[in-house]
């Protein structure tokens, strides 16, 4: 027995359990806490020389003497931003793409521009229970009048800035009241009611998770290619500190998910929107109309109004795109390394369309002689000596082969004049107002390495498509790259490449490959892995006798226990 007093008491227990142990659940044990969250907000900013931001997740905002710059910044998490929680996307809590919309409006009024002219969400920023993200948001002025660029960047857990949105502002975009979604009744006639049902429970089974907040979608009508449909934000929602709510703005997207095929699309975010207006803050409902965009396929065009009829937000056009497949691992640990593979895709032979007129420039080599013979096809277009010919003559494409012939001593020289030569009739290509709605197809072989290849065979024409691949990020749709093998099957697919779209292709024993960016597996980090493992093995420190490899070397030995190094 044990004795203790307090208060003069004294009181005794049993050192050992005198009855039978009881057994551990064998489940998670649950808890519930009781400390209280320290409140945040802006401040007392103004006492530090800069102004209250004015909005539910930007703390503060300065203008900068210099630069034209103003700098919005905030701090979020799911303590201080709770209905951030019921937006989860792959398993992740994901900051809705309708509250960058948001930032930028709010912005764009700060600094006197009503249009958000073009947005961008280039990378989705993830939310982990503990994370607290702190934002900037900068807008900085162009020599244009009345004109912005943005961007918006958040601090991962790493410390990383990483930038997740960029887009423009100009001022204008006001609309009169009489512009709104549907003139008459609400619906409209012959609007056919579409049955919600499970959507939340459908969509959550496919990766995407809404929480009460998010679920304001209350009905739905479909009048062809057009959506109608009413939003609401749930009761007792703080609409106040934003323009628009970002709840109820993502929620008006959600019509469009009833419009895919869901069992083999993903979650879809937004990727670009264009046109975007906000007549009228405070909206805690909205009636949304959403019809196909006439610029951009697969875009739409939104127009929002409240229950009066007058218009709160418009958008001339949104493009979605699918969430990426790692988001949870991904966790707020910014965009990582990523490489360039070849993913095959489906090409289906066929030959130059009906009515289209086609010509080779001249390429006078015997090896491009066999590849338009490889193509029957290409074998009956006509040759044509320079770029000016295939203007004369109305092409709406033309086929350069670049098969250039050298041995490994001439190799340098074959770049320099062949490249140069190239640059000039690209040029010559791109200047003639004849060629503008044409393309011109340039057909390499051994350019690059593709599936199954060791090296690339001809590093002339690997230099042929750098020079070319900016000269396509300059000048988009009117040139076509295409590195082909010798197989009849892939010279087959020569007239498919164009009609397919891709910039870039490789043509491999009758397949067909496009170049796309992959992500590489997270490595674990030094100081996680530890040099320890090491063990009695040498570190090379390449640069090790200045005065960084010095301070390296120093860091290895106390740092991490290395005691052979290599300087």
């Amino acid at each position: 027995l044990a004795t203790a007093h307090c208060h003069g008491l004294p009181i005794t227990w049993p050192l050992a359990p005198t009855t039978a142990v009881a057994e551990l659940p064998t489940y998670a044990f649950q808890h519930e806490r009781f400390w209280l969250h320290a409140a945040s907000g802006a401040g007392d900013v103004e006492s530090l020389g800069q102004a209250s931001a004015g909005h539910g997740l930007l703390g503060a905002a300065v203008t900068l003497a210099e630069d034209g710059l103003t700098v919005f910044t905030g701090r979020i998490s799911l303590s201080t931003h709770p209905w951030l929680a019921d937006h989860v996307v792959g398993g992740a809590v994901l900051v809705p793409g309708t509250a960058f919309v948001e930032l930028a409006l709010h912005a764009g009024d700060y600094v006197g521009c009503g249009l958000v002219e073009e947005l961008t969400i280039e990378a989705p920023l993830v939310l982990e229970e503990e994370d607290h993200v702190s934002l900037q948001l900068v807008v900085e002025t162009t020599e244009a009048a009345g004109r912005h660029t943005f961007r918006l960047s958040a601090q991962s857990p790493s410390g990383t800035w990483i930038r997740h949105v960029t887009g423009t502002l100009v001022t204008g975009g006001d609309i009169g009241r009489e512009d709104t979604v549907v003139r008459g009744n609400w619906p409209p006639a012959g609007a056919r009611a579409v049955d919600l049902g499970d959507f939340y429970a459908r969509v959550a089974d496919l990766g995407t998770e809404y929480g009460p907040v998010f679920r304001g979608m209350t009905a739905l009508w479909q009048d062809g290619d057009d959506l109608y449909a009413e939003i609401d934000l749930p009761s007792g929602t703080e609409v106040s500190g934003y323009g628009i709510h970002p709840a109820l703005l993502d929620a008006a997207l959600h019509p469009l998910a009833t419009t895919r095929d869901t069992a083999t699309e993903g979650p879809m975010l937004p990727f670009v929107l264009t046109g975007v207006r906000l007549h009228a803050t405070g909206a805690d409902s909205l009636r949304v109309h959403w019809t196909p965009a006439d610029s951009t396929a697969g875009a739409f065009r939104c127009r929002a109004i409240d229950a009066s009829g007058a218009p709160v937000l418009t958008a001339d056009s949104l493009v979605l795109r699918e969430a990426p497949k790692n988001l949870a691992s991904a966790r707020g640990r910014g965009p990582g390394l990523t490489r360039l593979d070849w993913t095959s895709t489906t090409l289906t032979p066929g030959g130059i369309p009906a009515g289209e007129k086609w010509g080779v420039l001249a390429a006078p080599s015997l090896a491009a002689s066999e590849l338009m013979e490889g193509n029957a096809d290409l074998t009956q277009l006509t040759e044509h000596p320079d770029v000016a010919a295939l203007a004369e003559a109305g092409v709406d494409a033309a086929v350069l082969p670049l098969l250039w012939t050298h041995d490994d001593a001439s190799l340098p020289e074959t770049v320099h004049t062949g490249t140069a030569r190239l640059l000039a009739q690209v040029r010559e290509w791109l200047d003639d107002p004849r060629l503008e709605a044409a393309r011109l197809l340039v057909v390499t072989r051994g350019a690059d390495v593709v599936t199954g290849d060791v090296a690339p065979t001809d590093l002339a024409a690997s230099a042929a498509w750098g020079l070319l691949r900016s000269v396509q990020s300059e000048q988009p749709g009117r040139i076509v790259l295409v590195d082909c093998d010798d197989d009849q099957a892939s010279l087959a697919l020569l007239p498919a490449v164009l009609a397919g779209g891709e910039p870039q292709s490789a043509l491999r024993h009758g397949r067909a490959y496009v170049p796309r960016l992959t992500r590489l597996p997270e490595q674990p980090s030094a100081t996680a892995s530890g040099f320890a493992d090491v063990g009695d093995g040498t570190v090379l420190v390449t640069g090790g006798t200045g005065s960084l490899g010095a301070l390296v070397a120093r860091h290895l030995v106390v740092g991490h226990g290395v005691r052979h190094l290599l300087l």
